[in-house]
């Protein structure tokens, strides 16, 4: 499962397993952070693409290291007047290892199985989707189960 996020601006594809650079977060070496901008969710079946953001997912990552990028040199220039002008920057950055992709579908279907009336039982007849607006749509047929006693 892989999933298109947006931080610092920008817009990154990935999955499980992915170190990717983003811009500085405020978090120490090790900790985990979760990022909740998450525009499309796709690997299992259908792609689920948020209007903007898909609600019911989220991407967690580890901070492995705060660092710097490479030096960018700006040189600006007006030809036969003499001007002249260097700057410079370097652009301040977080190393995260993506550890998971989740969608919260899979967690709302365990839910359900537990939380089931004794004496009934439920058969999910398709996988659950997203709706556009961020809804969980799903079909579920509940039927009584025959009394054993009876």
């Amino acid at each position: 499962m892989y999933a298109i996020i947006r931080t610092g601006g920008r817009q990154y594809r990935v999955q499980q397993g992915d170190t990717i650079y983003i811009d500085r977060v405020q978090a120490p070496e090790g900790e985990k952070i979760t990022l909740g901008e998450v525009l499309m969710v796709a690997g299992e079946g259908d792609a689920q693409v948020g209007s903007p953001l898909v609600k019911a997912a989220s991407v967690t990552g580890t901070v492995l290291e705060q660092g710097r990028d490479h030096k960018i040199r700006v040189f600006k220039y007006k030809a036969k007047k003499g001007y002249r002008k260097r700057a410079g920057h370097r652009s301040e950055l977080t190393r995260l290892e993506v550890t998971e992709v989740k969608l919260v579908a899979t967690m709302l279907l365990q839910r359900l199985r537990v939380e089931l009336l004794p004496g009934r039982s439920v058969t999910i007849r398709q996988m659950p989707t997203l709706s556009p607006r961020g809804g969980l749509q799903m079909r579920v047929r509940e039927r009584a189960l025959p009394d054993p006693l009876g």
